[in-house]
């Protein structure tokens, strides 16, 4: 109890601490935002209007992949010079991709439509994915470009913006219009939310981060990438897999069990994993930050990543017992009564969202180290486990229970691995 005293006191007392709040304050304001208009927005929008916008955040998660190359991850251990090269590399590869969708929707967008089972109405939805590319590509560049500057509190209230402003955009323009015409307005309103929260994080960098970015030019991209093109490839290429394990089940579930069920699933993303996943990322970011100054100045970072396990798993434990007792008792009167089936994908992913949260912030530790070869095998190993349930689900039959039952156990066995890897990585860092 003394040893425990003692590290907690030495916690709450470190600047990682104070680090740690300002982004979680902003972060927790905006999730309580989102799970507070939570109510509201599903009796306003449908299960299925849920579904398409989830399936939606998929393809633009998916492809999003390629239109950043998930440099975004590269920019804080880089000199700040060639962090603003890659911004201006994501923002351009994200607006070629955009058009290339665009291409894309236009020959094709009514077979997509059939093939992910949209209903014919609602195809036009699909013309929202260039938008959404280029709003998520600039918002992920500004975001790792303040987490390199240390601008913490900044990155804490652009979330306030990006989920206020989305959320006040789903509730007056879905109040707006009928029923029957709102199944765009949730991917419209996260675009705007994102290029809200890009504005607001370019507009409050040091001069020196924007002069650099109206200056760069072809040949700084080339220095930029000169010798990192192999631990670009394999996070693009890791990245790539680990998007696919993420999204893919809302895909399987929509064309295995129709878009009610893609529906309960997206409502439990935006209430259990989201939430998580977003406060764990703020936790991570302040992780890269740290972990990246002295990986560059040759000291060991095992003991921030022990501070940091300290506290995430102490969270985890307490926060998602308390959601669990809450939430999945009262679905049909938080939510109302059409959402009561999404009760057990809620219990369940709450399983899922609690080791993710613990584990999720130390995720970046092979991209810090240079761990190329592990970057894209356990993101391949994720995706294979993944796609191991999906198959299941469409071919053997599986009940939708047990489909998320299986998805889950895979998801938590492979967590646990990484977090043993990372564990390696951190103490054998920087030895001779």
């Amino acid at each position: 109890m003394t040893r425990l005293r003692a590290a907690t006191t030495h916690l709450v007392r470190h600047p990682l601490l104070r680090d740690v709040t300002k982004l979680m304050s902003g972060t927790a304001i905006a999730q309580a935002i989102g799970l507070l208009a939570s109510p509201l927005l599903t009796r306003l929008f449908s299960p299925n209007d849920f579904g398409i916008f989830s399936i939606m955040i998929a393809m633009m998660t998916i492809i999003g992949v390629w239109a950043t190359l998930r440099l975004d991850m590269m920019i804080p251990p880089a000199r700040i010079a060639d962090a603003s090269a890659f911004v201006r590399l994501m923002n351009l590869l994200s607006m070629l991709l955009a058009l290339c969708s665009a291409g894309i929707v236009f020959m094709f967008g009514p077979a997509i439509a059939r093939l992910i089972k949209l209903p014919p109405e609602t195809d036009a939805v699909l013309w929202l994915l260039p938008i959404l590319l280029v709003a998520n590509a600039a918002f992920m560049a500004m975001r790792a470009l303040s987490v390199r500057e240390g601008r913490f509190s900044r990155v804490g209230v652009s979330a306030i913006i990006r989920v206020g402003g989305m959320t006040l955009f789903w509730l007056a323009i879905g109040a707006a219009l009928s029923p029957d015409d709102r199944y765009a307005v949730m991917p419209i309103g996260h675009a705007l939310g994102l290029l809200a929260a890009a504005a607001y994080l370019a507009s409050s960098l040091p001069a020196r981060s924007l002069n650099l970015l109206r200056f760069v030019r072809p040949q700084s991209i080339g220095r930029a990438l000169k010798g990192q093109i192999p631990m670009v490839a394999a996070v693009a290429v890791g990245q790539t897999f680990s998007v696919i394990a993420q999204r893919l089940p809302i895909f399987v579930i929509a064309v295995a069990y129709g878009p009610v069920y893609a529906g309960f699933y997206a409502l439990a993303e935006r209430i259990v994993l989201a939430p998580s996943v977003l406060v764990a990322n703020a936790m991570g970011d302040v992780y890269r930050q740290r972990a990246s100054k002295m990986m560059r100045e040759g000291h060991s970072f095992a003991p921030l990543l022990r501070r940091m396990a300290f506290a995430t798993f102490g969270l985890s434990a307490a926060g998602f017992v308390l959601l669990g007792l809450i939430v999945v008792p009262n679905m049909g009167l938080v939510f109302g009564i059409e959402w009561l089936g999404a009760a057990f994908t809620v219990a369940i992913l709450i399983v899922n969202a609690a080791v993710g949260f613990a584990t999720t912030p130390f995720d970046c530790t092979s991209v810090i180290v240079g761990a190329r070869r592990y970057v894209v095998g356990w993101q391949t190993a994720r995706v294979a486990g993944v796609v191991a349930c999906s198959a299941a689900a469409l071919y053997g039959g599986l009940s939708y229970e047990v489909f998320l039952i299986a998805l889950v156990c895979v998801r938590t066995l492979l967590y646990l691995v990484d977090f043993i890897a990372v564990n390696v990585f951190a103490r054998v860092a920087n030895k001779p």
